[in-house]
């Protein structure tokens, strides 16, 4: 509606409440639910291979869940694998991550939080936890491309297998996390995550771990998926 000199749209809310928009304010525009269940956005993933010369076997599971809302939003994501063949002992990793963020009143910064469990026995972790947050700026933020850099405090719990002492390695550490979406329809999504984790209570040690997945639709119901994990 408007003219052609101060183009304006005029929407209703889930109250039937009229909103009036100048067209230059809005940057995209999303479909979503009034259902507190259809908010949820899933996407699942998995694989399972066996060969009998060698007895070997190799899983891999994934599943993401994001609740999308207008100011903030939370991501959970699973991450499990499996390695195992005859006369070898079977590798496992599993990490369970949650996040979340809240835009503050300033253009394009927005306070964050994260937590991680993670198990491991190739890098010898019965479990790994981490806790963090701090304040967070988004360098880009449009409808295909989303990138942000946070930067706060973070605490890491860390249990070995190998370690004689059951008791759990404890530091403080400053937390710098990097996040990069980028989408482009339905066709190709790229998801990476960063975070750096210097130690402040130990000086000299440092956690890094990274998250990224690629996907790509070939045609029709044949699609390409790529994980990789660094910790």
């Amino acid at each position: 509606v408007g003219d052609d000199t101060h183009p304006y749209m005029e929407l209703t809310d889930l109250e039937g409440k009229k909103v009036v928009l100048d067209k230059d304010d809005v940057v995209t525009m999303g479909k979503t639910s009034g259902s507190f269940l259809r908010r949820f956005v899933v996407d699942l993933s998995g694989g399972l291979t066996y060969a009998k010369g060698n007895d070997a076997t190799q899983y891999n599971f994934s599943t993401v869940v994001q609740y999308p809302r207008e100011r903030w939003g939370m991501i959970a994501s699973f991450n499990s694998t499996l390695q195992s063949s005859s006369g070898v002992t079977a590798s496992t990793r599993n990490q369970l991550s949650l996040n979340g963020y809240h835009l503050l009143p300033w253009k394009n910064y927005f306070v964050g939080g994260t937590g991680t469990l993670l198990q491991s026995t190739e890098q010898g972790i019965s479990l790994q936890a981490n806790a963090g947050g701090g304040i967070g700026y988004y360098l880009r933020d449009t409808e295909h491309l989303r990138l942000s850099l946070l930067g706060g405090l973070a605490y890491q719990s860390t249990t070995y297998q190998s370690s004689s002492d059951a008791s759990p390695e404890d530091l403080l550490g400053a937390l710098v996390a990097a996040n990069l979406s980028l989408v482009t329809y339905s066709r190709t999504s790229l998801v990476v995550s960063a975070n750096f984790l210097p130690a402040l209570s130990d000086p000299g040690r440092y956690f890094f771990a990274t998250n990224a997945t690629y996907y790509l639709k070939l045609w029709s119901n044949l699609k390409f998926n790529l994980s990789l994990y660094g910790n």
